[in-house]
């Protein structure tokens, strides 16, 4: 498994990764994607990205940051 793309579907549990060259693995991770629901899997990923990228999750994410550092801004003066 390689970078963050694939640490992310892992994770979201909305897909498999394998190693970059391991052909073995991909050939093993196809016959697997053949057993699994693929449906399953693109609705993790969906509550994954809802969850952690929404824009209104980043909006929120990025005002309480911004207000903790103007807050912190205050306290300097």
């Amino acid at each position: 498994m390689n970078g963050e793309g694939a640490r992310l579907v892992v994770e979201a549990g909305a897909g498999l990764a394998v190693p970059a060259g391991d052909g073995a693995a991909l050939a093993d991770a196809v016959l697997t994607l053949r057993r699994s629901s693929r449906e399953v899997m693109g609705r993790r990923g969906y509550r994954y990205f809802k969850k952690h990228f929404d824009h209104e999750v980043l909006v929120d994410r990025l005002l309480t940051r911004l207000i903790a550092v103007a807050e912190i801004g205050d306290d300097r003066e």
